[in-house]
């Protein structure tokens, strides 16, 4: 995944962005940003299913700075879920799928993305 979003940012328009990663999906993004300012988008991959996503979500929810933008990326495809995840406040969720690139095994990977006043 973190090719992909490389790869996205080779936009001139984003070319000032700083892009950070973390392995450890939902669980070390707020571990990270419990004590870090949040960038302006937040990109988090994750296997979490069911109420364990949520309540990892509503923990991540409590470290975000406000208007800090999270898409996530999970194994669900439920209209649903998607659903729900937007009436809490997720700005964008994307099934995995089976597509190459993605999917990263164990809990999963995030990614800060700072676009120094850009907000995509």
């Amino acid at each position: 995944m973190q090719s992909l979003v490389q790869e996205g940012l080779s936009d001139r328009k984003l070319s000032r962005s700083v892009v950070q990663t973390e392995i450890g999906g939902i669980e070390a993004a707020v571990s990270h940003y419990g004590s870090n300012q949040t960038p302006h988008i937040i990109i988090i991959e994750s296997h979490d299913m069911g109420d364990q996503l949520l309540m990892g979500l509503e923990q991540l929810a409590e470290v975000c700075d406000p208007g800090t933008n999270v898409v996530l990326i999970g194994d669900s495809n439920d209209i649903e879920l998607y659903r729900d995840l937007m009436r809490r406040g997720i700005s964008e969720y994307r099934n995995r799928g089976k597509r190459p690139g993605l999917g990263t095994g164990g809990s999963g990977l995030g990614i800060g993305v700072s676009l120094n006043g850009h907000i995509l």
